[in-house]
């Protein structure tokens, strides 16, 4: 028996057809994906660069804001140390010296006196001094700054002036014992631009000397715990001897107890 010929199928049959068409659309997805891969990448490489140039700032910021301290510190640290010197002054001897001591004798005025303490506790009450001027004693928080004052200042903060090493020239501003304009002029050229010194018509009618001695006090210079009390007869270079001597001798010398702390 003759054989059958086999039939030969068509070229494509029994698959799916994968024309030309299809295989521009696969070229194009595949353009597609690699096209945006390569944005991604893009973005990913602004997203770095971005969050590079934040983190620069931030360090840049950082260092300005150290540098700024740094300066601030050095700045505050030299104020405070002019500051210092200006007015904390150079420590007292605690002693008068021997030309000071002179002069308080020629001058009448009584030695110099160490009038018992008193106490130094704060208070915001009025305080009724027995002595003028006090000391120490009980006094205000606040204490009075150095200057010259034309007119009588409160003692509550005066004595806390003296706690903290500042010494007062003390004097009668009217009255038969009122200081001649030549003796308070001398004084005023001691005290002005002395960051450690008060001087200030006396509120009350100075005391008689500690001493026994017979006159009325027409001044006193004033440290913590010490005083000398001078006539109103003593002339403008017997004062201004006395003075300087006083505040070489008792600007925060060891009797304040606070020496040096800010007026």
């Amino acid at each position: 028996m003759a054989k059958k010929k086999r039939r030969r199928r068509p070229s494509g049959t029994g698959g799916p057809a994968t024309g030309s068409g299809d295989r521009a659309t696969g070229t194009q997805t595949r353009e597609r994906g690699v096209s945006d891969t390569a944005a991604v990448r893009r973005e990913r490489k602004e997203e770095a660069r971005q969050a590079r140039q934040a983190a620069l700032r931030r360090y840049q910021r950082q260092r300005m804001v150290r540098r700024a301290l740094t300066w601030g510190a050095a700045a505050l640290a030299l104020l405070l140390v002019v500051y210092f010197f200006q007015h904390r002054g150079a420590s007292g001897t605690g002693a008068l010296s021997k030309q000071a001591t002179n002069t308080a004798a020629a001058a009448g005025c009584t030695g110099l006196q160490k009038p018992p303490d008193q106490g130094r506790s704060h208070t915001t009450n009025p305080v009724n001094y027995r002595q003028q001027p006090p000391t120490s004693g009980p006094h205000n928080p606040v204490p009075l700054g150095a200057g010259v004052y034309s007119t009588p200042q409160p003692e509550v903060n005066l004595v806390h002036s003296l706690e903290h090493g500042a010494v007062e020239f003390y004097y009668e501003a009217s009255g038969p014992n009122a200081l001649p304009a030549d003796v308070v002029a001398a004084l005023k050229g001691v005290a002005t631009g002395n960051g450690r010194v008060i001087m200030t018509p006396a509120p009350q009618t100075l005391s008689a000397p500690l001493d026994g001695k017979s006159f009325t006090p027409g001044l006193a210079f004033a440290a913590w715990d010490r005083l000398i009390q001078c006539p109103g007869t003593i002339t403008a270079d017997q004062a201004k001897t006395l003075a300087k001597g006083w505040v070489d001798a008792f600007v925060n010398a060891d009797n304040a107890p606070e020496k040096g702390f800010p007026l």
